[in-house]
């Protein structure tokens, strides 16, 4: 008989032994024999290796369940986040607007020498913007040409130049040049006359030229239309003189004037229609009061 079935002929009659042994062994009343507690441990180590995985799997799908509603949630937070942005950008343009047409409503009320129409910028070319700009008045509003156009703060910003139907081409105190000359003067004790006539653009600069040698110009020194010549109304805001030089002839001087408005950013202005002004009726001149339509 070869080796192997001997050993296996062992192996069982040792265990048919000690299985004859444990059977007739006394056991305690209420305690399992060796047999079935070697039993019951093999089936509960069974039944552990096969709830095991199964929990592992549940876990691990409990977790990619978790994950997806954080992906889920992130998302909506996401979105909610740019709404809120968008909200929030949308808040601060209607809030910037509306404290600007506070600010024409407080300067329409406290004007008294003209009337003040709201007007906004509709066309502004990048090539030509700091020399003209388009409002959406025109004559159906009572605007005329050569009527001065206010910033919201009240400072001077330009001259009506031409005007359509609905719509008008403002032409900048920057670029006057050539086209029409503001009478201007400084506000004190001995006021100072010239003519805003020029414009330096390397330093930002009006020219207010012809004043007198003899006058004294004080740096600083608040500068206004002075009304002469009846096309602007007077005391409209220029700026405020910041260096004065001889002038070419040497007859006169010339002050360099900080504008006021800021010419770069504007989006509402007014148009200043004088109270006392007089217009063309076709027949003959005629004055016109009152405010503007």
């Amino acid at each position: 008989m070869p080796r192997l079935g001997r050993l296996l002929i062992v192996f069982f009659l040792a265990a048919a032994l000690l299985a004859a042994s444990l059977a007739f062994t006394p056991v305690p009343r209420g305690a399992l024999s060796l047999p079935e507690r070697m039993i019951k441990d093999v089936a509960g180590f069974g039944a552990w290796a096969l709830s095991a995985p199964a929990g592992w799997v549940k876990g691990w799908a409990k977790r990619l369940a978790d994950l997806k509603d954080t992906y889920a949630e992130n998302a909506a937070l996401k979105r909610s986040l740019v709404s809120y942005a968008r909200l929030k950008a949308d808040y601060d343009l209607l809030k910037a607007e509306n404290e600007r047409l506070r600010a024409l409503l407080d300067l329409k009320t406290t004007s008294r020498d003209y009337a003040l129409l709201a007007a906004e910028v509709i066309g502004r070319e990048e090539e030509t913007w700091m020399r003209s700009l388009v409002v959406g008045r025109g004559e159906t509003d009572g605007v005329r040409p050569k009527e001065a156009v206010l910033a919201s703060g009240g400072a001077l910003v330009g001259v009506v130049e031409r005007v359509g139907a609905f719509t008008s081409d403002v032409r900048l105190i920057t670029d006057l040049e050539g086209a029409l000359n503001i009478a201007a003067m400084t506000v004190g004790p001995t006021p100072a006359y010239g003519v805003i006539d020029g414009y330096d653009a390397e330093r930002g600069l009006l020219a207010m030229s012809k004043i007198p040698l003899d006058v004294d110009v004080p740096l600083g020194s608040t500068v206004v239309t002075s009304g002469l010549g009846g096309v602007l109304p007077k005391g409209l805001l220029i700026g405020r003189v910041e260096r004065v030089v001889p002038a070419a002839d040497m007859l006169t001087r010339t002050a360099y004037v900080k504008p006021a408005a800021d010419l770069y950013h504007l989006d509402w202005v007014l148009i200043a229609r004088r109270l006392d002004r007089t217009v063309d009726t076709g027949g003959g001149r005629s004055a016109e009061g009152g405010a503007g339509r």
